[in-house]
């Protein structure tokens, strides 16, 4: 499975672009640091190229997720609350009053 990830705004273009249509209080953050990546990598990249490879994987696919779920549920916890410098994605949050 390819990424689908584009060259998209940054955060100071968004945040621009918000100010100016009158949006205050904005609050943007990078998602997907390397917590965010793993959980990903863990959740959906591996097991769709494992199916794409067998069809007998599609039988391990519960047990697979029984092992990682919880690693991956920690880990978007994590990736949520914590500060990155980087990352694959924005979270916006702003107000128009």
């Amino acid at each position: 499975i390819d990424e689908h990830v584009r060259n998209g705004y940054s955060r100071e273009d968004i945040g621009a672009k918000l100010s100016e249509a009158g949006f205050s209080k904005i609050s943007i953050s990078y998602t997907y640091g390397w917590p965010g990546n793993v959980s990903w990598r863990l959740s959906m990249k591996y097991p769709v190229r494992m199916l794409n490879r067998s069809f007998v994987f599609f039988l391990l696919l519960p047990f697979w997720y029984l092992l990682t779920f919880p690693f991956a549920l920690v880990l978007n916890f994590v990736d949520l609350h914590s500060s990155h410098t980087t990352g694959t994605g924005l979270l916006v949050v702003a107000r128009k009053q």
